[in-house]
């Protein structure tokens, strides 16, 4: 790799037409290429994360109730939080579900290129791999 120098003109007429909404297009671009380049071979860190996350919210949701309905007694059947936790860990399997089945048709893909799709540093026996 090299630097070329490059000769660089002042604007003889007219104006730029980089105005503020190339710039959200560039931001978009940006986080597009964060995204894939840290999650496009194992969706399943992005989807599992996500899934997860509202699972957790789901669950502690219904567990809140739950406790109270056996601890106090109070009828939660018409709790608007009842419906939001249960909607929470469904879309939360959902993310999982997803998950899997991407990872699943991402090593599907890689598999008949005869490409890697993970890419190791030491083998098995512990010897770095070039």
């Amino acid at each position: 790799m090299v630097e070329v120098p490059v000769l660089h003109h002042a604007r003889a007429r007219g104006e730029s037409k980089y105005g503020i909404d190339r710039v959200f297009r560039v931001l978009l671009d940006l986080l597009w290429i964060k995204f894939s380049m840290r999650f496009l071979h194992r969706p399943l860190h992005a989807f599992g994360g996500v899934g997860f996350a509202f699972i957790g919210v789901g669950g502690a949701a219904l567990l809140y109730l739950t406790l109270e309905k056996l601890a106090f007694g109070h009828d939660i059947g018409g709790r608007p939080l009842l419906l939001l936790g249960t909607l929470l860990t469904l879309i939360g399997v959902q993310f999982l579900a997803t998950g899997v089945l991407a990872e699943l048709l991402t090593r599907i893909y890689h598999e008949p290129q005869g490409r890697r799709q993970y890419v190791l540093r030491r083998d098995p026996a512990g010897r770095r791999r070039s």
